[in-house]
């Protein structure tokens, strides 16, 4: 009886417990499942703002390629132009237009003499001669962390004239994912295609 007693005793407990920790394993894969869909929905809202603020800057800078005083390099109406752009959309940190040689000719901001001939994005608009993004850069002209989108400017033969550019503010990605719900302890992040962390 005293061997057969605990033996009755587990097989009486035993559907109990596997359904327990059945029940366990479930939920915390159910959980795992969860935290794994809202990471997926998260970052796939990140993208989704990335790509609405490439868009649109985009356009912006392909509008400015066909207003006249652009097109001349009237460069005091530039000016005026950039500054009232930049007041309606606080997300850049500034719109310039850069010579083929990367000096700055007009800006939304005031500036002293400064090339952009090293940046990528200037490089990139003035060989390929389209649309580009750049790399987190420390704006010369405003000394803030950004990130810069460019369009050259092209004459009637397709020749470069100069590049249109503007910066995006990266504190402007507080500001829109603020709002995001996140788990205690949890973080996210935005890096630029050499890892280098944006946000």
């Amino acid at each position: 009886i005293r061997l057969v007693v605990p033996v009755l005793v587990t097989i009486a407990v035993l559907p109990s417990l596997s359904a327990l920790l059945y029940s366990g394993f479930e939920a915390r894969n159910r959980a795992l499942r969860d935290a794994r869909d809202e990471t997926l929905h998260l970052a796939q809202s990140m993208a989704a703002t990335q790509e609405r603020i490439t868009a649109s800057t985009r356009a912006m800078l392909s509008a400015l390629t066909l207003v006249p005083s652009v097109i001349q390099r009237d460069l005091p109406a530039c000016n005026e132009l950039f500054r009232e752009i930049s007041r309606l959309n606080p997300i850049y940190t500034n719109i310039l237009l850069v010579g083929i040689d990367g000096a700055v000719l007009a800006s939304a901001v005031p500036y002293s003499s400064v090339s952009l001939s090293d940046r990528k994005h200037v490089k990139d608009a003035i060989v390929n001669r389209a649309f580009s993004t750049g790399e987190y850069i420390i704006s010369r002209t405003t000394s803030e962390p950004a990130f810069p989108f460019s369009q050259p400017l092209l004459d009637g033969q397709g020749r470069v004239q100069g590049v249109l550019i503007a910066s995006v503010k990266l504190r402007h990605y507080r500001e829109l994912l603020s709002a995001t719900s996140l788990a205690d302890g949890s973080f996210y992040g935005i890096a630029d295609h050499a890892g280098r962390q944006l946000f």
